[in-house]
């Protein structure tokens, strides 16, 4: 009985012999794999390399275009910054001057780094006062100083300090920059004001107002 399963497994054998019972064809297999893979990828040289002048043109023109774009955006920041700079760095400093009929108060405006402060004296003590861009002519115009109500409060010798940030420069804009007071302590109360000073923002501006709060 065991010769004759013995014979029938060999004859088993030779009708279906093992396909690699030693395992000698694994490095020919790895080899032929990687020819494989070697094939392939020349295949993919080959088609990249026939497509690179489209892609070449196809990938200059974007190039191109994001270059302009970052110049662009190059220019007009530095443009702003330019401007910024510009508005920001140069000083101003006007002197303020009395209204016909007022006989006290001096003062200084000073216009720098994108901001104005004031400094006045010999105003009158304890007195609420706001600050004003007026045009006179064609039309009479104003507008506050900062943020509302504009205003500063003076010390028991007259003096004080105010001081806003601009959104843009006024000179040019406006034709002078008015200190008025409010006698009842209210600054939202225009009905009761008086002239306290004024200081000229334009040439046209230069020779004295009658009544720069009459705008107001």
């Amino acid at each position: 009985m065991v010769a004759l399963a013995a014979i029938q497994r060999l004859g088993t054998e030779r009708a279906n012999p093992p396909r690699d019972p030693l395992h000698l064809n694994k490095g020919w297999q790895r080899r032929g794999g990687g020819n494989a893979k070697l094939k392939r990828k020349e295949s993919e040289d080959v088609m990249v390399h026939e497509l690179t002048p489209h892609t070449r043109r196809r990938e200059a023109v974007k190039y191109r275009k994001i270059i302009s774009l970052i110049v662009s955006i190059g220019l007009a920041f530095s443009a702003s910054l330019g401007a910024s700079s510009a508005f920001g760095a140069a000083e101003e400093k006007l002197a303020f001057n009395r209204p016909q009929g007022v006989e006290q108060g001096s003062g200084e405006a000073v216009i720098a780094n994108g901001t104005l402060a004031i400094r006045v004296k010999d105003l009158k003590p304890h007195s609420v006062y706001t600050v004003w861009y007026v045009n006179m002519e064609p039309k009479h115009e104003v507008s506050g100083v900062g943020p509302s109500p504009y205003m500063f409060k003076t010390d028991r010798k007259g003096t004080a300090t105010f001081k806003a940030k601009l959104d843009q420069h006024p000179v040019g804009k406006w034709q002078m920059l008015a200190i008025i007071r409010h006698p009842t302590g209210d600054p939202q109360d225009m009905q009761h004001k008086e002239d306290a000073l004024w200081a000229p923002l334009t040439k046209s501006a230069e020779k004295a107002p009658a009544n720069p709060c009459a705008a107001s």
